[in-house]
């Protein structure tokens, strides 16, 4: 029975027999919100006004049929219970009242089933209000689905797709008709492809993961899957459906973001940031010997000062090709100040730095003739620990003895420079 008013619209002439029909409802548990119209422009106003749930009419009536009134609702598109209640409808008036849309025809003279029909018609009109919103719901979210810029394949229990959109196949180089059948694998690299278990998919409640597919021409790329089962109404697994986003973009970002965070954007080695967690990673190891090397570059300072810091960059480009020149891709180089770098060679003894340092000295003999305007001299000092222990002490040393050296060819360059003033005097 309905659990609230109904609001009814009569299309009755008569108001006694309007009277004796609400009194039947009124019997039978119905309360109505009711108005009764006897003409087609009355009838008109009240669909107007809206909000009817059942249209009870008579048949036949001066100047007004139970035909005509259905067709007016009809023609409005209105899905209305329609049932003509009359006292002189046969079987062949019955049939064609049916015909024409009508949900039912009740006898005047046979009020008992007028109650059982309406909450009948009254429930198959929630059903069908219902499926048709769900229908359009349907509609709306399967036209979602096929024109989100995100990959959304559904695949039954045997991992079968059963539906994919065109972003899923534009993205892996497919056409949807190609997909529809495949085993849902197909994305998968070899490396990555297992049986489903329909025990462990159950469990799947919302599988988030980052994973490689492979495109149909053999290329892989990154994606962020999502992944959720569809449980029947025994709640037993009957298909999974999975998002799929290309993160090719985002891994790149995140790919520049973590080398600006390691690395000195103008000579390209590890930054300063990097070099103190690697001394903590070496420690934290114990990994011994380590030797270090300091390296300055000398003058960089007058440089900047006379010649702007694009010459001085320019400088600093030019003692990274010299370091690049000496060191290998496993030996860790970073530059820790404007003018400062550090090389840390793990495992490498003493005579090692040496003679690492001899090699630095010759590359910036023989390529001096080719950095045309600007003379580059480089100080270097190294030194090793054999214990973690002494890595901060050994760090110390280094720089102790590339500041000698700084300090020899400095007062190199000013007895020379004396010598040369003494020539001019003679």
């Amino acid at each position: 029975m309905p659990d609230r008013v109904i609001k009814m619209l009569l299309v009755e002439d008569s108001p006694e027999d309007a009277e004796l029909l609400l009194w039947h409802l009124r019997k039978n548990g119905i309360e109505a919100e009711w108005e009764r119209v006897d003409s087609s422009s009355d009838m008109f106003g009240a669909l107007e006004r809206g909000g009817w749930d059942v249209i009870v009419s008579d048949y036949i009536m001066p100047g007004f049929s139970g035909l005509e009134a259905l067709e007016l609702v009809k023609s409005r598109g209105e899905d209305i219970p329609f049932i003509i209640v009359s006292g002189k409808v046969g079987e062949d008036t019955a049939v064609e009242a049916m015909k024409a849309g009508a949900h039912d025809y009740i006898l005047k003279g046979n009020l008992a089933r007028l109650a059982p029909a309406i909450h009948r018609e009254l429930a198959e009109s929630e059903m069908r209000r219902q499926r048709i919103m769900t229908e359009k719901e349907l509609r709306t979210l399967k036209h979602a689905i096929e024109t989100i810029p995100v990959g959304v394949t559904i695949a039954d229990m045997a991992g079968k797709i059963i539906f994919t959109n065109q972003a899923e196949a534009d993205m892996h180089g497919y056409s949807v008709d190609e997909l529809l059948g495949c085993n849902v694998r197909i994305f998968s690299t070899p490396e990555c492809r297992k049986e489903w278990r329909r025990g462990d998919v159950k469990d799947y409640a919302c599988l988030r993961r980052e994973t490689v597919n492979i495109r149909k021409d053999g290329t892989e790329f990154p994606v962020y899957l999502i992944s959720s089962v569809v449980l029947d109404a025994s709640g037993a697994p009957v298909a999974v459906i999975t998002a799929c986003e290309d993160i090719t973009e985002r891994k790149k970002a995140e790919e520049r973001l973590r080398y600006m965070s390691t690395h000195d954007t103008l000579t390209g080695f590890y930054n300063r940031a990097f070099f103190e967690e690697e001394i903590r990673r070496l420690k934290e190891q114990r990994l011994c010997p380590v030797s270090v090397i300091m390296v300055d570059v000398d003058g960089l300072k007058e440089v900047n000062d006379t010649l702007g810091h694009a010459a001085g960059d320019k400088v600093l480009k030019q003692t990274a090709s010299v370091l690049l020149s000496v060191f290998r891709s496993e030996d860790i180089v970073a530059r820790i100040g404007g003018d400062e770098f550090v090389v840390i060679l793990p495992g490498a003894e003493q005579h090692v730095a040496e003679k690492a340092m001899t090699r630095i000295r010759d590359v910036l003999e023989q390529a001096r003739c080719s950095f045309v305007g600007i003379g580059l001299s480089l100080s270097l000092g190294a030194a090793t620990a054999h214990d973690t222990e002494e890595l901060e002490d050994a760090l110390k040393l280094a720089d102790e003895r590339m500041y000698q050296d700084k300090l020899t060819k400095s007062s190199r360059k000013k007895a020379a420079s004396l010598n040369d003033r003494r020539l001019l005097d003679r």
